[in-house]
Formats: C-alpha cells, structure tokens, sequence
C-alpha cells in the first residue's frame, strides 16, 4: 500500500517507488504520441510555424517582414522567433517539412510533462510530482491544448525552469530562461511576471522583481518590434474560445488544495500565484484556462489536496480497506469513467458526458471536440495538391487558396508565397487584391458537392484557365499577373540567432 510519511529510511524507499510510477507514466505517453505519429500534425497552426521557418530560410535568419504572406505586400512579422529557429535548424539537417512538424509535435508533450515533473519533484517531492502527472494525464484537452500552441507550451516550460533557478539562487540563469519565455511566445511570459508578482508580494522576497525586470529588459528587441507595428493587429476570437471541456472533480479537488497551501504556505504559495497570474487567459484564451495549460496549476492543487488527504487517511487507520476505497474511486474519477462537463456554441447548454482514459490517449475524442484538435493532414490528398503546384509554378510564384488555413498549408509544404494568410491577427502592410496577385489558385471542392462559391466569377473576371484536378481541389493558373514572391533580407543572421539561443541554454549562473 502507497505511504507518503515522511521519516528520512522511508522516505528513500518512497521516491524510487514514485519515479517507478512516473517512469511508466511517461513510458506510455511515449508509446501513445509514437501511434499517433502518422496522424501528426493534429494542429493547423503547426502549418503557419513551418512556413514562417521556411520564410527565414529564404530570408537567411530572422526577418521583421512575413513576405511569405499576404504576398506580395507582405506583412510585420510579430511572432516570437524561437519555436522557428529551432524548426529552421531541424530543416537545415535535412529533416522534411512535415517531418520537422511531426517531430516538434511528438516532443512538445512528453517534453512539457517532464519539465513540469522535474520541477516538482527537485522542489516539492517524487509524490507529488507523480500524483500531479497523473491527473495532468487525465485531460485530452489539455494533451490537444499543448499540440496546438507549441510556442505557449515551449514559453511554459521556460517559466518553470526560470522559477526554478530563481529558487535555486541562480538569478542569471532565471533571466535568462524568462528572456526564452518572451522569444517564445508573447503572453504567456507576462502571465508569468504577473504570477512572480504576487508571489514576491505574498512571500516578501524581492529578487523575483529583478528578475522580472531583467527578462523585460532582454526581451526589449522583440518588444520595440512588435510596438512600431502594434497598430497592423487586429483581435478576434475563434470557435475554441467558447468551446470548454473539463472534469469538475478535478477543480473540486482543487479547490480544497488552495486551501492547503494556503495552511502551507511558502513554495507551495506559487502554482497558486501561477493560476491567478494566468486568470487573463480567460478573457483571451478562455480554452486555454479551463481545459488547456491552466489544468496544469490546477492539477498540482488538486495533487496537493489528495497527498494530504491519503496522509490523514493513513493517520485516521491502519486497516487497509478504506485506502484501497480511495485508490478505486480516485482513478475511477480520472482514468475509467470521468464526468466530463462540455460547453460548446454548437450546443444551447451545458453537455454531461462521460470519457476514459483510454480515448484521450489514443486522441480518440468525442463529437464535440475542438476543431484544431481535429487532424486535417492527409499525405495522398494533400500530397497531390503540393506536387500539382510545384509541377505548375516556380518557386517565387505566389498561390491562392478559398481556404486559408488549407492555402497555408500548402505554402509551407510547397515552399510557395501566399497572398492570403493562415493567421488574420496581423493586417497587411496595405490593401491589395489577393487573387490578382496570385499565379496559382487552390480551389477546395465542396464537401456536400454543392456549387463553389466564387470560383465562376474569378475565372471570368481573371481569365483563369484549369490546370488540373484532384480529389478534393481544382488548380487555376492566372497567366495575367506579374507578381512575384520578393524576399526580405535577414535583420539578424541564422547563426547570431542560434548563438544566442544556445548562450540562453548554456549559461547557470
């Protein structure tokens, strides 16, 4: 029977029996992400990271003008660059595109949990480290969460591994990793100084203070860039905004871990502080909070609440049968039958469901889920697609497509300009007519088999002429236009971004 008392002999016996446990949790996140890698890239944003990767290709490193979008006027490119000079390395060994997207999915996963495992269990303890993996495990929104927002997964990691330095007494270090967290993503580190905020105040320790600072100041390039262009964005929210999906027996247990470490206090203070730092999450990535990256302080919470629980329980009696209960109806409520609460704009309320451990892992999910969490890839269907451009188009040549995440994604495997874009949140640099601009025009069928829209008119109004078909696309050629895919020059060469990457890496100080 599992023991958390804390006596120094036992406590040597408990964390080899814990990390057992946690070696076979990642063991089998290992096993499922290598099932699920045919089915790689479940998200559509995967497609927008790889061709800004490519665009620095072209470019020679990193670049303030996406001219791989909206071509030929292009657009600022704002986007934190470390998650792309990472895939630009991956590609310049010679990995293929969709294998590089591949590869940056299957990893981000089991690589988040180890970080969030590592950190819990250098400064709390291997059961709780392993208990919070456990209900981390639980949530197929959260593994879908993680997939689809590499760059807020990658910024995840870099915040813990900051905190972490910082506790260690390591202040450069912990800089250093806030200042990968700005190059990683642009809110999640301000989440971050939020959470380090509250947790200097409540602790009174003011070297987090500095430390925000410093990051700040690293991160003050990247912030200028994304300032001088702040006017060109434009907000809007999507379908998984409104769309949540969570167990309530986790934010119950939750609930009375605030509680708990409130009676603790000091280091167990701090995934408290995280959650309330990323409480703006629900205003801007309401998905995010409820059922995505926020699950993970909430797990810990809930870990917490469960370590003490059993601990109490241990102390109330020695017989075994009460414990053997716990354990039963513990994984019941988070591996074989969980009550799943689902609130979606495709349904009028709230939807009671029931899920198993089972389905998440395998990424079998319910008709409800996410549409980014649903895998849109096919290598026949859209590898025909990708041949019949490049068969009918130089490599300046600019595409079109009805379907702008489906355009995209055949511009980053293709290696084609755009004159649309997957991503609307940044506007072009001017307005501009995007078929006109375009050579190539993708023109995805219906899937009722219905008429298309807008087609007829493009053609008579262009004077397009059919270069071929498949399956799922007609392929137009615009003989009229002139446009041409114009290539930005580097602001700051490949190897300065990767030298300075790997500084952030290998400094620990």
């Amino acid at each position: 029977m599992l023991n958390f008392r804390d006596s120094s002999l036992k406590k040597l016996t408990l964390v080899s029996r814990w990390d057992f446990y946690s070696i076979c949790f990642f063991a089998v996140i290992l096993l499922m992400q290598g099932r699920m890698w045919q089915r790689l890239p479940l998200s559509l944003d995967s497609y927008y990271h790889l061709s800004v990767a490519r665009g620095f290709y072209d470019a020679g490193g990193w670049v303030g003008r996406a001219f791989w979008e909206y071509a030929p006027v292009g657009r600022p490119h704002l986007y934190p660059p470390l998650l792309h000079i990472l895939e630009l390395t991956v590609l310049k060994l010679g990995v293929a595109p969709i294998a590089t997207a591949r590869l940056f999915e299957f990893l981000i996963y089991p690589a988040l949990l180890y970080v969030v495992w590592w950190f819990l269990r250098n400064l709390f303890s291997a059961s709780l480290a392993c208990l919070s993996l456990f209900l981390i495990l639980s949530s197929r929104e959260l593994y879908l969460a993680v997939l689809n927002n590499i760059p807020f997964s990658l910024a995840f990691i870099f915040c813990l591994a900051s905190f972490y330095f910082y506790e260690k007494s390591k202040v450069i270090t912990s800089i250093l990793f806030l200042t990968l967290a700005f190059y990683s993503h642009s809110l999640m580190p301000w989440l971050t100084v939020l959470a380090f905020i509250f947790y200097s105040i409540w602790t009174r320790k003011k070297v987090l203070l500095l430390i925000c600072l410093g990051g700040i100041l690293s991160a003050l390039p990247l912030l200028m860039h994304q300032l001088r262009y702040i006017h060109y964005l434009r907000f809007s929210r999507v379908f998984e905004f409104y769309y949540w999906q969570f167990n309530p027996a986790l934010y119950i247990l939750a609930f009375f871990g605030i509680l708990v470490s409130l009676r603790k206090k000091g280091l167990y203070l701090f995934f408290l502080c995280l959650l309330i730092g990323m409480a703006p999450l629900f205003i801007t990535n309401r998905d995010r909070f409820i059922c995505g990256h926020g699950l993970i302080p909430v797990s810990f919470l809930a870990a917490l609440f469960l370590q003490d629980a059993w601990l109490c329980l241990t102390h109330l009696t020695k017989a075994q049968w009460p414990r053997i209960i716990f354990s039963i109806l513990f994984i019941t409520l988070f591996y074989i039958s969980m009550p799943l609460v689902l609130l979606s704009p495709l349904k009028k309320g709230p939807v009671f469901l029931r899920s198993s451990w089972l389905n998440n892992l395998s990424g079998e999910g319910t008709e409800f889920s996410a549409l980014k969490g649903r895998t849109f890839y096919h290598p026949r269907l859209i590898g025909e697609i990708v041949d019949m451009v490049k068969e009918n188009s130089a490599p300046d040549d600019i595409i079109f497509s009805n379907f702008s995440y489906a355009g995209g994604m055949i511009s980053s495997l293709s290696h084609r300009a755009t004159s649309n874009a997957m991503l609307a949140e940044v506007m072009p640099f001017e307005v501009f007519d995007e078929i006109g601009a375009a050579r190539l025009m993708i023109w995805f069928k219906e899937p009722s088999g219905g008429p298309l829209s807008g087609l007829d008119d493009a053609i008579q109004k262009y004077g397009l002429k059919k270069a071929g078909e498949t399956e799922v696309a007609y392929l137009y050629i615009n003989e009229q236009t002139r446009f041409k895919k114009e290539v930005t020059h580097a602001s700051v060469p490949y190897w300065v971004c990767l030298a300075l990457v790997l500084c952030g890496f290998c400094i620990r100080k």
